[in-house]
Order: structure tokens, then sequence, then C-alpha cells
């Protein structure tokens, strides 16, 4: 009895582990494609300025977790932050050819880029404000 619980916990942690790999692989490719054509200013949306940091957002309308948990967060980020960084919004209704070209896969996902645009971290569901801010941190002038 007790060696099948074992078993069955060596199995579970397998499992979460192999999830978690694919998971950062994922992701990881996700974030090469989003400035995947080469020279980042190639594939900056339209509306950033490059200059200062950003948060591109995109979700949808119809996406209760957009909606109502992180549009709010963005804009207590852009109440803290100011000018100091800029947050763009994407309907990927809208606009599917943008949500192809940077790999979203699902809804509400936030790229964080740079002051010259090249994606630094892309984060999949909703993040709060504060942890936008620790992640823009390393790329907002001092």
């Amino acid at each position: 009895m007790f060696n099948q619980s074992i078993v069955r916990m060596v199995i579970a942690l397998a499992i979460i582990a192999v999830s978690f790999l694919a998971w950062r692989i994922i992701n990881q490719r996700s974030l090469r494609a989003a400035g995947a054509s080469g020279k980042e200013s190639d594939t900056l949306p339209e509306g950033f300025v490059p200059g200062k940091p950003g948060v591109l957002s995109f979700g949808s309308p119809d996406c209760r977790s957009c909606v109502y948990a992180q549009k709010p967060a963005l804009r207590k980020l852009s109440g803290e932050l100011g000018e100091s960084v800029q947050i763009l919004e994407f309907d990927v209704t809208q606009r599917p050819e943008l949500a192809k070209r940077y790999g979203i896969l699902s809804i509400p996902t936030l790229l964080i880029v740079d002051a010259d645009g090249a994606a630094r971290r892309m984060n999949h569901g909703f993040v709060a404000s504060a942890e936008l801010r620790k992640q823009l941190s390393p790329y907002l002038s001092a």
C-alpha cells in the first residue's frame, strides 16, 4: 500500500515537471515569435513609440478576465507609472493578424517590451499591476 502511494506521487511529480517544461518551451517560442522578423522596428505595432518601455495587452471584449481584471490592473499601472510607460491594448477579434504575428495563443496575454520594442516577457492570463511593475522595472529609466 505504501509503495503504491510513493509510485503514484512520483508519477504525479513527473507529470507536473513535464507539463512545466512544456509550458516553458511554448512560452519561449511565443516570445521569440513576438520578435521574429529580425529588426524590432519592423514588428512594432502601430501606436508604439520607441523610447520608452511598454505593455502590449491582447484581449477581447468577450473575455471576462480581460475586462474585469486585466483592464483595471493596467489602469492602475498607468496611474502609478504615468508617462514613463506606454500601454497598448489590442482586441484579437478585430486584429487577428496582429495576434498571429505575436504568437498569441490565449487571452489575456501581455507582452512586456523594452524601449526599443524588443519583446522581453510574455504573460499568459491575468497579471496584477504590482507584478507588471516588477517586470517593467529593469526597462524603466532611473
